[in-house]
């Protein structure tokens, strides 16, 4: 369902239109520049998916060129490779919705039933039987927890 692919970037540091921020003077008014992170495809780890690929981080207001500078030769020396993971087609998340919602569906319709069941079993005084009814209960509790486990592992 989901394919990682990785791949090589150099980051490099680039320029958003510049702003016009206030001076160090009162009154003033001054060009400051806007850096961003960019990135250049310049090799593959697993395969040629990425190429022409290009990313983009945009930094915290006022970080200076300097900084920016800072950051990107950071990266370049510490990061072997950028992973980006696609899940499946458009066909393939349909099914697994569909799957999900027929599931929720039958653990919805168990979890009231049991339920049902426990409160009949209490409301007649009858232990026994509300005790198996809490194990029921239990038991779609349970179910349910494993199934949203699962579809978010299939998603991670």
């Amino acid at each position: 369902m989901a394919n990682t692919k990785r791949a090589k970037f150099l980051f490099k540091v680039s320029e958003l239109a510049p702003e016009v921020r206030e001076g160090a003077s009162e009154g003033t008014l001054r060009i400051a520049p806007v850096p961003f992170i960019g990135t250049e495809y310049c090799g593959v780890a697993d395969e040629d998916a990425l190429n022409g690929s290009h990313l983009s981080f945009d930094l915290r207001d006022g970080t200076s060129m300097e900084e920016a500078t800072s950051i990107a030769k950071f990266l370049n020396r510490n990061l072997v490779s950028v992973a980006i993971t696609r899940f499946g087609d458009a066909e393939d998340v349909a099914i697994e919705v569909e799957n999900s919602s027929l599931n929720l569906s039958h653990v919805r319709d168990g979890v009231t039933g049991a339920l049902a069941a426990l409160g009949k079993n209490l409301a007649a005084n009858n232990v026994q039987a509300a005790i198996e009814s809490l194990e029921a209960v239990r038991g779609w509790s349970f179910r349910l927890l494993d199934d949203w486990s699962q579809a978010l592992n299939r998603f991670r």
